[in-house]
């Protein structure tokens, strides 16, 4: 494409932003008058509060430098305004392409940061004129999730003539840690947005009551995202009321990889004993992640049956695991893992390399990969008979 074409089309796309967004200040008429910036604030607060009266990408600029910046809560009354600015800021690439964010958006994520502070404003502003920054508010409120907010937000649900706005008060209240939004919450946990169930999490969490216990062990089940499976089973094991190592123990059999590997990562964190049997049969897990997360639990464990599993691991199919499995025995440094990892060498000629440098670590010796001499050095020592205990047994159903 010539020069003087995408030139055209750069300019027929800054025709089409410009007559879609517009540059006209939709909120002009709510804004506070210029003359009430506040003196006092900073030079760089006042500079970007004077830019929200600007053109659209001058407004979503200015509320990205006042939250990036100390003080933005000087600006609260003249970001509650832009609530209802659905203008896009929009800036043309490099490809010609046209990339807009709501300036709403950019206040809302502004105002959410000023936080405390900000909250009697927003409440007040769920009686603004304009439905937009009534809507705006709620959710703002929701995000921030101060108790304050719980008697004006259920009365914005019940009571605001407009939809949206009652919609967006209801979104809000999910994100109240009260046992009054419990209903709300338990229905959010199972909204098809991942945002949504994020801020029902974080209800929950922050609430810390024994009501909600039964609402996170059902989401650990439901939730698709393995990051947030692995969030609610450390909210569970820190609140103490639910034995989560049980489920997470009984976790480590479901066909879903997404719910085996957090479960792993935390049976090797919390190191309880009930945990070291599951993770030791998890080193033949089909997942990888499952079974380096199994190394690191058995690592810390650091039993008899523990290193003569890790001895095994260094066979593994992935490098990293097996790495891992190598480094965990030198740290580790048990003489019990001699004789083990000569029968692996003797097994599994292809990870000789490896067994070969946890043995020199173990014993200052190098006998090379040959397992005979590695095998009548430790009878000379006395450590060929020192061969630990068979894996255990599964358990009978």
């Amino acid at each position: 494409m010539t020069m003087p074409a995408r030139l055209a089309i750069a300019a027929a796309m800054v025709s089409v932003a410009v007559a879609v967004g517009g540059c006209a200040h939709p909120m002009r008429g709510h804004m506070p008058p210029r003359a009430s910036i506040p003196k006092e604030a900073p030079a760089q607060v006042r500079k970007n509060i004077r830019h929200l009266y600007g053109g659209p990408q001058e407004r979503a600029q200015a509320c990205l430098n006042l939250r990036r910046g100390p003080e933005a809560v000087a600006a609260t009354a003249f970001l509650i305004p832009l609530l209802g600015d659905d203008t896009l800021a929009w800036s043309p690439s490099f490809f010609l392409r046209v990339v807009g964010t709501p300036v709403r958006l950019e206040a809302m994520d502004t105002l959410v940061s000023i936080g405390e502070p900000a909250i009697e404003p927003l409440i007040a502003a769920l009686g603004h004129d304009v439905e937009g920054v009534r809507s705006g508010a709620a959710l703002t409120l929701g995000r921030i999730g101060d108790l304050r907010a719980l008697d004006p937000l259920e009365q914005a649900a019940a009571g605001d003539p407009s939809e949206s706005v009652r919609v967006a008060a209801g979104r809000a209240l999910v994100g109240i840690p009260s046992l009054r939004t419990l209903g709300r919450i338990a229905v959010a946990l199972t909204d098809w947005d991942h945002s949504v169930r994020e801020t029902a999490f974080r209800s929950l969490r922050r609430l810390n009551d024994p009501q909600g216990d039964p609402l996170l062990v059902a989401l650990l089940e439901s939730e698709p995202w393995r990051g947030s499976r692995d969030r609610i089973l450390d909210v569970l094991h820190q609140q103490g009321r639910v034995d989560v190592v049980a489920i997470a123990v009984a976790g480590m059999n479901d066909p879903d990889d997404f719910m085996r590997a957090p479960c792993a990562t935390r049976l090797a964190e919390w190191q309880d004993p009930r945990g070291q049997l599951p993770l030791i049969r998890a080193l033949g897990d089909s997942y990888g992640d499952v079974r380096a997360s199994a190394v690191d639990g058995l690592a810390k464990f650091g039993t008899s049956d523990a290193v003569r599993a890790l001895c095994e691991a260094v066979t593994d199919r992935w490098e990293r695991v097996s790495d891992d499995a190598c480094a965990a025995l030198i740290r580790l440094n048990n003489p019990a893992a001699i004789a083990p990892l000569v029968e692996v060498m003797d097994r599994v000629p292809s990870r000789c390399a490896a067994c070969r440098e946890v043995l020199k670590s173990l014993t200052g010796e190098d006998f090379g990969c040959d397992a005979e001499a590695w095998r009548a050095w430790a009878t000379r020592r006395g450590l060929a008979g020192a061969m630990l205990p068979c894996l255990p047994e599964e358990e009978a159903p």
